[in-house]
């Protein structure tokens, strides 16, 4: 399987992703504005900002076609993702949310997101026994990942885990 870039229909760039592999970054700042001119000053590229439901901005951090990370406001994120401050959390592709999550509490993880719908997937955020943050994501070896910008929801709860699933 490759693992190349390709673009869609649509000409974003899309990447194969299998279980295990880490398929985005995200970006939380108490100062998101000022971060995206740190980003943008530093490795260039353009930024599109994409309305989060729960009324913060996301915004999808691009090098033409190809989105490489998101970057979004800290507010609105789980209790102990703001609690460690401005930070990278890495979303990690897994064949099924619900079983790898009960896998990783099961080796001494700790909860942070249980297992959701969240508009953009089915995702859930979890602190390895080591103390870094992760999301997983469901993925099957044939997916090939777009970023997709979330549907809109009312429910500021449905905001706070994302999934490898933006579009703009």
């Amino acid at each position: 399987m490759s693992t190349s870039p390709a673009p869609d229909a649509t000409g974003v760039m899309t990447v194969s992703v299998h279980h295990g592999m880490f398929c985005w970054f995200e970006h939380h700042s108490d100062s998101p504005e000022r971060a995206v001119a740190f980003w943008t000053a530093l490795v260039g590229g353009e930024h599109a900002a994409v309305p989060l439901p729960c009324g913060g901005t996301m915004h999808l951090m691009n090098a033409g076609p190809h989105h490489r990370w998101s970057l979004r406001p800290l507010a609105g994120c789980p209790a102990p993702l703001i609690e460690r401050g401005p930070h990278w959390l890495p979303f990690v592709a897994v064949d099924d949310t619900d079983a790898a999550y009960a896998r990783a509490l099961s080796h001494g993880a700790t909860g942070v997101t249980a297992p959701n719908d969240n508009g953009m997937g089915r995702g859930a955020v979890i602190v390895d026994p080591h103390g870094a943050a992760h999301v997983g994501t469901p993925t099957s070896r044939s997916t090939r990942w777009t970023p997709r910008p979330p549907r809109p929801r009312h429910s500021a709860r449905r905001c706070r885990a994302t999934s490898c699933r933006f579009r703009v």
